[in-house]
């Protein structure tokens, strides 16, 4: 079973699961600091792990608990940007502003907001249902629309036509049967796998297919992509807690590989900008989490995995992290969209190993992230949440003039 088609039958069962993932998990207040002191037990950092208590750090509580004005009214530091499932989305610069798009999951249409402001809007009409994964690309101009389409796994990279509202998608196909795909950093190529006898073969090209180059083929098919700096793509076997994993840096120039990771059960990881640092989860009796750099490995003070991270640069990860410790085969089975977990959001210092709360959630409902991104000031975190698809933000810092890289 291909990837893609796994996570079709992922999702399935966890929208089944969604109605019920609240009464399984706690999500404490924000206003409680007796419940957010008790979060310590839950990492292995003690003091390394800081949970702002009320009044701590008011710009902080501040965020988290009001908003910030704007001449449409209060804009929540917590908000739901999308009401119903979405399928990918993605946070760019436009003039001065971070400007929010997002693909709505039932229909493919593409609609957009801005970090500083409530109103939302249509910029394209065309259906396209059931869209199953949507990647970003040309600063938020291209996106690449993944569906199943009888057993045939379709790919369509679309650029979108906005010079008015409710413009069409116009685009191409990309070749049948992509397992896998990612986008570099900067928006300019992809990189995609297609099976080929018993194994995969990898093609680096142009977002609408052309100037296609096949780089490499591989005994082996069920790799994982994450781009996370320019000219070097991470790849990693699929988690399992029976099956050691494996990772290697492929660089897209030279065509080799680099082995950085073997034999660890449960792995997930993702690699800083700057191609130093390496993130990665591993299974003990519970799944713990790791920084690996300089050649030394450090255990976080986070227990969590790397789809639910972000880098804000090179050296600090936003994460969700679960408010109860899971079993390497809980993580086998959060993929597969048979448990739900339930999530607090926290910045990590890599170089320092210090974590920060940044949101518990509380009223807000059970927050399951995955599919995290960060806006170019890093100022908002945004994900999906897993229990219902619908798309969040969270604000996590106040705006600065220079982009996070």
């Amino acid at each position: 079973m291909t990837l893609l088609k796994s996570k079709i039958t992922w999702l399935v069962v966890g929208l089944l699961l969604a109605g019920i993932g609240g009464a399984i998990f706690f999500i404490p207040s924000e206003k409680s600091s007796s419940v957010l002191e008790e979060l310590r037990g839950l990492f292995p950092g003690g003091d390394a792990v800081r949970i702002p208590l009320v009044g701590d750090s008011p710009s902080r509580d501040g965020r988290q608990s009001g908003g910030f004005e704007t001449e449409q009214g209060i804009i929540p530091s917590v908000r739901q940007v999308s009401a119903v499932p979405v399928s990918g989305a993605t946070v760019f610069l436009r003039g001065g502003s971070q400007v929010i798009r997002y693909v709505e999951r039932t229909t493919g249409n593409v609609f957009e907001t801005r970090v500083d402001s409530l109103a939302t809007t249509r910029i394209s009409n065309m259906t396209v249902p059931r869209i199953q994964d949507a990647l970003w690309f040309g600063k938020g101009e291209g996106v690449l629309l993944r569906y199943l389409d009888g057993e045939t796994i379709k790919t369509f990279s679309a650029k979108i036509a906005t010079s008015t509202e409710g413009g069409r998608l116009q685009g191409s196909f990309l070749p049948d049967d992509i397992t896998e795909i990612a986008v570099n950093p900067a928006g300019t190529k992809i990189f995609y796998l297609q099976e080929a006898g018993g194994g995969s073969v990898g093609t680096l090209a142009d977002p609408d297919g052309g100037r296609a180059s096949t780089l490499f083929s591989s005994p082996l098919r069920e790799w994982l992509l994450s781009w996370g700096s320019e000219n070097k793509i991470l790849f990693t076997t699929k988690p399992s807690a029976e099956a050691h994993g494996t990772a290697y840096t492929f660089d897209i120039n030279t065509k080799s590989f680099v082995s950085v990771l073997g034999d660890v059960a449960a792995l997930t990881a993702s690699i800083s900008p700057d191609g130093k640092t390496l993130f990665y989860s591993s299974a003990g009796d519970e799944i713990g989490s790791n920084l690996l750099s300089g050649g030394n490995t450090t255990e976080s003070v986070l227990s969590t995995f790397a789809d639910k991270c972000a880098w804000s640069g090179s050296q600090k990860l936003l994460c969700g992290a679960p408010f109860t410790l899971f079993a390497p085969t809980d993580l086998e089975a959060w993929y597969r969209g048979e448990i739900a977990l339930s999530d607090a959001l926290w910045t990590l210092d890599t170089t320092t190993n210090i974590a920060e709360l940044e949101s518990a959630f509380g009223d807000f409902g059970t927050m399951d992230i995955t599919h995290p991104l960060l806006s170019p000031f890093g100022t908002h975190f945004l994900f999906i949440n897993k229990n219902d698809l619908t798309l969040w933000s969270v604000e996590v810092e106040k705006a600065t003039s220079t982009p996070a890289r």
